[in-house]
């Protein structure tokens, strides 16, 4: 590894967890930097889905830089994990489809991070006509100042967090840069905890303006 950890295994020793598996379907403002954040603790395998290229409005947030324009955001994002590990095991594919759903298994942790309802509508119809069974669900949704995690350990939990009328922007359509890496430290906290027995807060609301907070409001 290229990492020395030793700093951080009183708190999590990655030693322990090297066969925990993440799959991430979106690496955009959520999902790059979660799976990096997740790279640095320590995780080693990775499924990353994303067919979109690194554009320049990318880079005021998500972890793109100018020498990474115009190439495919999931080769990046996997070129920058390989730089932290070598050793890391990752798989990458293009946008998800019901063929892909045989390469998930139900110790992977998967990772919603797309941008619109409607995608999730079509990945949970996707799921659910497989009879997929899940071990844990992130998804996380930001916009201006507020984020939103939901931890579900089944499919029919994920689709109470639907809503029918969102927003017209995109997810994170209206946002500042730090909201999205906040995110992804929110969400590695939440996979640290889920390792390692830790109790999950089946919801999470922030703001970062005003630094409330709401744990496991209704769906």
């Amino acid at each position: 590894m290229l990492i020395d950890y030793r700093r951080q295994t009183l708190l999590f020793n990655p030693e322990k967890f090297q066969e925990a598996s993440i799959a991430i379907i979106g690496l955009g403002n959520i999902g790059s930097h979660t799976a990096l954040t997740l790279a640095r603790l320590g995780i080693q395998n990775f499924k990353l889905w994303d067919f979109d290229t690194v554009e320049i409005h990318n880079l005021s947030s998500q972890a793109f830089s100018l020498y990474d324009l115009s190439q495919k955001k999931n080769e990046i994002v996997k070129n920058k994990i390989t730089r932290l590990n070598e050793h890391a095991n990752i798989k990458l594919f293009e946008k998800f489809e019901t063929k892909d759903i045989s390469e998930l298994n139900e110790n992977d942790i998967i990772i919603i991070a797309i941008d619109t309802m409607k995608g999730r509508k079509e990945i949970y119809e996707q799921l659910n006509n497989a009879n997929k069974r899940i071990n844990l669900l992130i998804d996380s949704r930001v916009g201006g100042n507020q984020l939103e995690i939901y931890n579900c350990n089944n499919l029919e939990e994920w689709k109470k967090t639907f809503v029918d009328n969102p927003s017209q922007d995109p997810c994170g359509g209206r946002f500042i840069c730090y909201t999205s890496i906040i995110t992804g430290a929110l969400i590695t906290n939440q996979i640290k905890k889920f390792l390692t027995n830790s109790t999950l807060d089946k919801s999470i609301m922030f703001n970062v303006d005003t630094m409330e907070t709401i744990k496991d409001f209704n769906w």
